[in-house]
């Protein structure tokens, strides 16, 4: 309701005896969504993607130690990296306790960023990004090493891939990275990854990718102190109205959630209002599902 409640109040408009009625919505559930929303993305089933990777090499990979992981990506064989970089991937995606600081300590990330950059070899690249994501799950300090090893500008670079799997893996990966902190918001940003946004708003996006990439769209809008750069941020506004008229909760949500972030600074509201999103906003409360309620 935050965010109806402060366009309304800009225009002077009756919604907000609509945002009245929804004052049952208990603090307890808005600050139940906000910790969900505000936790970062792993990536840990195959069964969850649409993968070629059914591969002969799956139990090798799995059985492998850390130090035959570690030497096997060394290896010049193209088909050795493969088998160590799986090894690696399924490792950090170990649902319980990911070893992401031992495998930070062995050196992975600088390799992996070397892998990312195997065009010829989308399997690699896509077993890379799964791993890279993994770690840039983690804590700030691991998300550090992803950024320093300047992992973001190809991430970027990927969204532009023909791997659905790949583009997920690295849509993911971006939101974690964005999701950080102010900091790391703005290196997500500086690297255009608004442009490749809207080209891959424009494809004919799966559900499933499209939650993630609205999910990144909301981590970039968030966070203030310094608020992210509006220039940017006023690309994805028209974006995130058209999403309002769908029907997927989920991206409702996250779609609420950002208009819910600019909204947050009062000198944004006039920019959120000219992209018409308000007569959306008063629809949504009556909506059924509590979580769309709460943010829009």
């Amino acid at each position: 309701m935050h965010c109806l409640h402060k366009l309304s109040e800009y225009e002077n408009s009756t919604a907000l005896q609509i945002v009245s009625r929804r004052h049952e919505i208990t603090v307890e559930l808005r600050k139940s969504k906000e910790e969900d929303h505000l936790l970062k993305r792993r990536s840990v089933k195959e069964d969850d993607l649409i993968s070629p990777l059914k591969e002969p090499n799956s139990q090798s990979a799995t059985s492998m130690s850390l130090g035959e992981i570690i030497l096997t990506m060394h290896s010049e064989d193209p088909e050795k990296q493969f088998a160590g970089m799986q090894g690696a991937r399924k490792l950090l995606s170990r649902e319980q306790n990911p070893p992401i600081d031992l495998m930070i300590g062995q050196g992975i990330v600088p390799i992996c960023i070397q892998f990312l950059q195997k065009m010829d070899n989308p399997l690699v690249q896509f077993e890379t990004a799964w791993a890279l994501n993994n770690i840039a799950s983690g804590n700030s300090d691991q998300t550090r090493c992803v950024i320093e090893n300047n992992a973001v500008p190809h991430f970027v670079t990927l969204l532009q891939s023909d791997n659905i799997n790949l583009v997920e893996q690295c849509v993911v990966a971006l939101g974690n990275v964005a999701g950080d902190g102010f900091a790391p918001r703005d290196i997500v940003l500086q690297n255009n990854v608004v442009d490749a946004v809207w080209k891959l708003i424009d494809k004919d996006t799966s559900l499933l990718l499209l939650r993630n990439i609205v999910w990144l769209m909301s981590s970039l809008c968030r966070h203030k102190n310094p608020t992210p750069p509006f220039e940017e941020i006023k690309r994805l506004l028209p974006v995130l109205s058209q999403l309002l008229c769908g029907t997927d909760v989920q991206v409702l949500v996250y779609a609420c959630w950002a208009l819910c972030y600019v909204t947050n600074d009062n000198t944004k509201i006039q920019a959120v209002v000219d992209v018409e999103v308000l007569p959306r906003l008063v629809n949504l409360l009556g909506a059924e599902d509590p979580s769309i309620i709460v943010r829009a």
